[in-house]
């Protein structure tokens, strides 16, 4: 399965899915399906495109971010060069002036899954956001917290080294 359509069908039942250091796809529910908007402005990694790399394609981690890394640089060429580039199922994507929408801004993408389009939009299930669990995010800030102590900690001991040297004669 290609990245596109693994995004096109995460995005079946997701709010969002962001493409590591190229843009995050949102889905907006309408009456008559999903509408898909490209956003540049959130470009952070939050792993869930590898993970479903990584199930779908059955490939290792290091597999799935290179997969992604060359879908994204294949992606930018294209916009670089042509000014557009097409991504079925999701759409064209289109640079005008250094920015990158969908063509039109809007691209309707027909859900994946045979049984859901038979389904009325008050059936379909609520649309879940997919971002990276709490409890990894916690336990990176708090090791980024606790590296920034340990630094803060050192120049304050280095610090008082050199005054203690500097106006007690280096007799401590």
């Amino acid at each position: 399965m290609l990245i596109p359509e693994i995004i096109a069908s995460h995005l079946a039942t997701h709010r969002r899915l962001t493409v590591p250091a190229f843009g995050t796809f949102l889905a907006k529910e309408t009456p008559e399906g999903h509408d898909i908007l490209f956003s540049e402005l959130l470009k952070a990694d939050d792993g869930v495109l590898r993970e479903l790399v990584m199930q779908r394609q059955n490939v290792s981690e290091i597999e799935a971010a290179g997969a992604i890394d060359r879908f994204v640089f294949e992606v930018r060429h294209a916009l670089t060069q042509y000014g557009y580039r097409d991504v079925p199922p999701l759409g064209r994507l289109v640079m005008n002036e250094g920015v990158i929408a969908l063509d039109g801004a809007v691209a309707r993408v027909a859900a994946h899954r045979a049984d859901e389009t038979e389904k009325s939009v008050s059936q379909r299930p609520a649309m879940q956001d997919s971002r990276a669990p709490r409890g990894r995010r916690k336990r990176v800030d708090i090791f980024t917290w606790v590296g920034i102590v340990v630094i803060v900690l050192s120049l304050a001991l280095i610090a008082y080294t050199y005054w203690s040297e500097k106006m007690l004669g280096g007799s401590l």
